[in-house]
């Protein structure tokens, strides 16, 4: 009898802990139940390095545009250490620590571990094409087509900031947050597809398809096509790996 009733007590608690605080016991079951949010750490490590990586060259494309000689040498030495950490994330996250301790718990073949290296290798091939990008000579049609890369980039942070907001929330730690969370991160998705669609949309970047393969394509052209296709398939893998209500 006494045994009976010690286990009604613990039971009544447990009830009342789950009435009183059930964001937290959520929050619990979700990190216990759903492994995935492990591997989408190392998602939102991907997504930070990339938009590291994308402030830093953004920075320096606009020191390079010679608009300013005050700050231009400071701009392009903060930019190099945003790009080189930006990549240094993304590294990791492929295959550093946090990866290895990953496959060394089994989720080596889980469905999102396959998304990570997709995800991960196509941030490095953006990445590399954009290291290599010339922004020595600026003319007025350069400068035309560096905008349009700053515009790119712009979109993918967008995309993957709200990537991680969207991420954050499946720990399911208080709904109200969550919500709003979940809401506006799906709402900087969309916003930034929408703008990497536009710029591929626009009359100068169909300028550049016409002179695909042509003896007018210069390196700067072909370089412009890769970034707005990785761009373009990054945000989409990003959009489909994402839970929530307001996925596409």
């Amino acid at each position: 009898m006494k045994r009976k009733n010690t286990f009604t007590l613990m039971l009544s608690i447990i009830l009342l802990l789950l009435v009183l605080f059930p964001p937290f016991a959520q929050a619990q079951l979700r990190q216990s139940d759903d492994n995935s949010t492990k591997i989408h750490r190392l998602h939102v490590l991907m997504n930070q390095g990339l938009i590291m990586f994308l402030d830093g060259i953004d920075l320096k494309m606009v020191a390079n545009m010679n608009m300013s000689t005050t700050f231009d040498t400071e701009s392009k030495r903060y930019a190099s250490n945003g790009m080189e950490k930006g990549r240094q994330a993304i590294e990791l996250a492929l295959n550093g620590e946090q990866n290895e301790i990953l496959i060394e718990q089994g989720f080596g073949h889980h469905p999102l571990m396959k998304t990570a290296r997709e995800l991960g290798k196509t941030m490095l091939e953006l990445i590399s094409v954009l290291e290599k990008m010339e922004m020595i000579k600026m003319t007025s049609e350069t400068m035309e087509i560096h905008h349009m890369h700053l515009l790119l980039n712009r979109g993918l942070e967008s995309v993957a900031q709200g990537s991680n907001m969207i991420m954050v929330t499946l720990l399911s730690s208080i709904p109200q947050i969550d919500q709003y969370l979940e809401n506006q991160g799906w709402t900087l998705v969309k916003e930034g597809k929408t703008l990497i669609a536009e710029v591929i949309e626009s009359q100068p970047y169909k300028k550049i398809l016409k002179a695909e393969n042509t003896s007018s394509e210069s390196p700067l052209f072909k370089q412009t096509r890769q970034c707005a296709d990785l761009s373009l398939k990054i945000a989409d893998i990003l959009s489909r790996m994402n839970i929530g209500s307001g996925g596409e």
